[in-house]
């Protein structure tokens, strides 16, 4: 499962730091971060996380969460609520493919934001995933041929 949470992460940490719109949106760089970061972390980042829980074998489908913590620090809410704009467009109700799945489909499960200090805006949003995972259909495939 280490491979596919990498190639998931791998993916979206691509998609996030080449959106032109989303470079825009947080100043300039686009910074992800694979953690909590410490509260004095400059803003704005996005922490990405993602996690996987199998089904039944030896069927090859796999569902999981990918989340997205969005940080940002500004009087308003604005740049956070641009950058939430983007992680959708992105995301929500897309198929994509890695080294190690061969579908994945992504839906918004959840999004709200978190109240923190004044002036600090924290933004999370829940993607649900189902994915294949190509060594596993392999496998599948294989031992009914």
């Amino acid at each position: 499962m280490a491979d596919t949470i990498t190639s998931l992460i791998t993916y979206v940490h691509g998609a996030l730091v080449g959106d032109t719109a989303l470079k825009a949106a947080m100043g300039g760089t686009v910074t992800v971060k694979p953690s909590w970061q410490p509260p004095d972390t400059p803003k704005p980042y996005i922490v990405q996380m993602v996690g996987l829980r199998a089904t039944d074998a030896p069927f090859p489908l796999n569902n999981g969460t990918l989340t997205l913590h969005l940080w940002d620090e500004s009087p308003n809410a604005t740049r956070i609520l641009e950058m939430r704009e983007r992680c959708v467009i992105l995301f929500d109700a897309s198929d994509i493919q890695t080294t190690d799945v061969i579908s994945c489909r992504i839906n918004l499960q959840g999004d709200d934001m978190i109240p923190d200090e004044p002036g600090i805006w924290h933004y999370v949003l829940m993607f649900s995933l189902r994915l294949y995972k190509s060594g596993e259909a392999r496998q599948v495939l294989e031992a009914r041929a």
